[in-house]
């Protein structure tokens, strides 16, 4: 203690480096604050991955050009693949435009259910297998948006119809 006093003068004969000194000490905290909360994120989002699930499109484009259908077999062949579905990927909007909506289309054979992250119910898999134009959602968004079962949902899309409509 006794020395204080002579460690106090010393920090203040140059106030401008003591300053500069304060500031970088919390810059560095701040930081490693930063980045301690990046690595914690980071090393959540590894945890919830699905390692057992690759999405492979063309690489002339990543989600407007699909792989062909032709392809399919040939990875099924694979080792190690137990199922090999094709998806379709989109971005429709509902209504508004700021009201946007990711669509993930398949086929209603085979078993699609086991590529995604959540169960679906057997009912509603068997009620998407009796109507071309049936859609699965996620509880969220029809409460959401206030659908029910059986209700009619107009999207907008990004591409045409053959008749031009993009609805």
């Amino acid at each position: 203690m006794k020395y204080l006093p002579l460690i106090w003068s010393g920090l203040w004969r140059k106030p401008g480096r003591t300053v500069l000194i304060f500031l970088q000490v919390s810059v560095a905290l701040a930081l490693f604050g930063v980045l301690q909360g990046l690595k914690t994120g980071v090393a959540h989002v590894a945890a919830d991955a699905r390692a057992d699930l690759l999405l492979v499109h063309s690489r002339l484009s990543y989600i407007t050009q699909p792989l062909p259908l032709g392809l399919l077999e040939q990875i099924r062949t694979v080792p190690g693949v137990k199922v090999a579905i094709p998806v379709e990927l989109t971005f429709g909007t509902y209504q508004q435009p700021d009201q946007g909506i990711g669509i993930v289309a398949v086929t209603p054979d085979g078993d699609w259910p086991s590529a995604f992250t959540y169960t679906i119910a057997p009912e509603y898999v068997a009620a998407f297998h009796k109507s071309r134009t049936a859609m699965l959602i996620r509880n969220l968004v029809a409460e959401k948006y206030g659908w029910k079962i059986g209700d009619h949902i107009p999207f907008t899309l990004p591409m045409q119809q053959k008749d031009g409509s993009t609805t």
